[in-house]
């Protein structure tokens, strides 16, 4: 379903009275950068050149690439919150079609990767979107919200209005309407939030950076977790490297 195609229903409810859906259906479909941008040219070079930063230790470069991958991720955004739209996916056979700029509702059958798979497919087309992919509702009546790399990153959210409880469904409640944009931001922020609480028990800056790094790279809507991987880099360029073998924070016997 989609605001953009109001004849699509949202649950048992129909979005065809939705003046949102008519404000977003005479807008933008797929917003082109600016003459003489190109983020996602940006976004994928700061991307690769940040991954290679990190296997030969150069701290500053992560620093200054981290900011560089911040700042394109943002104009995407902001590409992405103009064009209006905000459709859900939830079937194998709409991962198939040509993907559209707004925000994208990934919800289950479907899971964190194939979300993913999605919206780098529709940045490797220049495609803005803003994606979210959730999980099935909590008892506490909460969803889920997860962005997938090297692990698993996970936030949990309010549900947006319009949502009730079904506990014989796969995602364990129904949509009568879409959410609003703000929704995506506030969801991408608590997916962030996660990250931050995590990295911050890690002692040493050198494995924050590598933590914050794999959030960063799974997870592109948050600027506060390539803030800290900024600054985590500084740090670790004053610091001198870690001795032995990390240890394993799963592991309940390591100190």
């Amino acid at each position: 379903m989609s605001r953009n195609n109001p004849d699509q229903s949202v649950g048992d409810g129909d979005a065809t009275d939705d003046p949102r859906a008519k404000r977003a259906a005479s807008g933008p479909r797929n917003p082109k950068p600016k003459p003489g941008t190109n983020p996602f040219r940006r976004e994928s070079l700061a991307r690769r050149d940040l991954e290679m930063a990190w296997h030969s230790r150069d701290y500053a470069g992560i620093a200054s690439l981290a900011e560089t991958l911040r700042n394109s991720r943002a104009v995407i955004r902001e590409m992405a919150l103009e064009a209006g739209a905000v459709s859900v996916i939830n079937r194998i056979a709409q991962l198939q079609e040509t993907p559209q700029s707004g925000c994208v509702l990934v919800t289950p059958p479907l899971v964190g990767a194939e979300g993913r798979g999605y919206r780098d497919d529709a940045w490797t087309r220049q495609i803005a979107v803003l994606l979210v992919t959730r999980e099935p509702r909590t008892k506490a009546g909460l969803w889920p919200v997860v962005a997938v790399g090297e692990g698993s990153h996970r936030g949990y959210v309010q549900p947006p209005p319009g949502v009730r409880e079904v506990p014989a469904t796969v995602c364990r409640d129904e949509m009568s309407s879409l959410p609003e944009p703000d929704w995506f931001l506030s969801a991408s922020k608590a997916i962030g939030e996660a990250v931050l609480k995590k990295t911050a028990e890690l002692e040493h800056p050198s494995w924050r950076v590598e933590d914050l790094l794999n959030a960063v790279l799974a997870h592109p809507d948050d600027e506060a977790i390539h803030d800290a991987l900024a600054e985590a880099a500084l740090e670790a360029a004053r610091t001198e490297e870690p001795e032995g073998t990390r240890p394993d924070s799963s592991d309940p016997f390591c100190f």
